[in-house]
């Protein structure tokens, strides 16, 4: 009974797919984690723009707040003085 050797067709057949897929395995981990990485730094961007945008309201109704009572207690004085 004759031995077949390593270099038989079928025996390439198998050992290449698996070899291709070996050598491409870095490669996919590496775009794998560029990708995720893009996709954090992207959402932690969004996230500083929507605090930010938060932060200007908050701003924005202590404005008018305060506005609003500077412009109370002047009315309130100029009453008081016609009185």
């Amino acid at each position: 009974m004759p031995t077949k050797e390593t270099t038989d067709p079928d025996t390439d057949a198998i050992t290449a797919p698996n070899t291709r897929v070996l050598g491409d395995a870095p490669a996919m981990a590496m775009a794998s984690l560029f990708q995720t990485s893009g996709h954090a730094l992207g959402m932690a961007a969004e996230n500083a723009a929507s605090a930010q945008n938060n932060g200007f309201a908050v701003v924005e109704a202590a404005t008018t707040q305060l506005v609003e009572v500077l412009t109370r207690r002047a009315v309130n004085a100029r009453k008081e003085e016609a009185s």
